[in-house]
């Protein structure tokens, strides 16, 4: 069952990102839609996606693997958004994209610890205050 919840986590991010991604050409509007879907997809599925991200160390053998190569692929579609977004112009230069990556994708995955749904800030809300950090830092919001 935990393999099940693990690649279903894994594939319904992946396919939801990625569909957002092709929708944009622009390299910024990229990177936003990337975090507005990762944010609220991942929210709408807290519990599997928790789960996943919480429990998949407890898998052993090809089980793991998949889980692992599925994680791998995502992980490439974040960092190829993030490479193509540096390229353009659209992100910052002095920061290796592999940091860029990591950085983002710990923004977009650690609110499952402590988003509660209904209290606070809206999944989209929430998704366009991560955009505003992500790429301005403290700086004032442009979005």
């Amino acid at each position: 069952m935990l393999y099940q919840i693990c690649i279903s986590a894994m594939t319904r991010v992946h396919a939801d990102v990625s569909a957002a991604v092709e929708l944009e050409s622009d390299p910024t509007e990229r990177i936003r839609a990337l975090i507005r879907v990762h944010l609220t997809s991942t929210l709408a599925n807290l519990d599997m996606h928790a789960t996943m991200m919480l429990e998949m160390k407890a898998l052993s053998g090809d089980r793991f693997s998949k889980v692992v190569e599925a994680r791998n692929r995502y992980e490439g579609l974040i960092g190829g958004t993030i490479v193509n977004a540096q390229r353009a112009g659209a992100l910052r230069h002095d920061i290796p994209s592999v940091y860029l990556r990591i950085l983002l994708l710990n923004l977009l995955n650690w609110p499952m610890t402590w988003y509660e749904t209904g209290h606070g800030m809206s999944p989209e809300k929430l998704a366009a205050a991560t955009y505003d950090v992500y790429m301005m830092g403290s700086g004032q919001p442009n979005s």
